[in-house]
């Protein structure tokens, strides 16, 4: 994190500000987060699920929690192949999904990786991720402070 922010942030004081956070424990502020981090459009794993947007604060909170795309991309995957499952097997899941899924509304993935995933998907096949975490692991603790 501390690194990002290094790698990112141009204004030497609003930097060692955001370091001092960081390595304080204190957590960015979506503003804040908008500083380190630029809105990120990845391709998705097609299907309705063309591609995907990261937020400034998502990509922090990825960073926090150790969540890589690769593993958003997993869980997606994940959560596609069910959705066809359910599908062919008439369960009445599948229609309750595909709903939400029209709608835009939030839907909860638990992936068989343990990652749970929150999003929502609007036209044209973009999925908002609105939040992930790994299933019973809290956010790291901060970096102690560089010597």
């Amino acid at each position: 994190m501390v690194q990002r922010i290094e790698d990112h942030v141009r204004d030497p004081r609003l930097k060692d500000r955001l370091v001092s956070d960081v390595e304080r424990g204190d957590g960015l502020s979506n503003s804040d987060a908008a500083k380190v981090y630029d809105i990120e459009t990845e391709p998705g794993i097609g299907g309705f699920l063309r591609k995907f947007n990261l937020s400034p604060h998502i990509q922090y909170r990825m960073d926090l929690r150790s969540v890589t795309v690769e593993d958003v991309l997993d869980a997606l995957r994940d959560f596609n192949k069910r959705l066809a499952i359910w599908k062919a097997q008439g369960n009445p899941v599948f229609g309750g999904l595909m709903e939400k899924l029209v709608r835009s509304k939030d839907i909860k993935w638990a992936a068989r990786s343990g990652l749970q995933v929150v999003f929502k998907v609007t036209g044209g096949g973009i999925v908002h991720l609105i939040t992930t975490f790994w299933k019973g692991v809290s956010d790291p603790p901060a970096p102690a402070e560089c010597p």
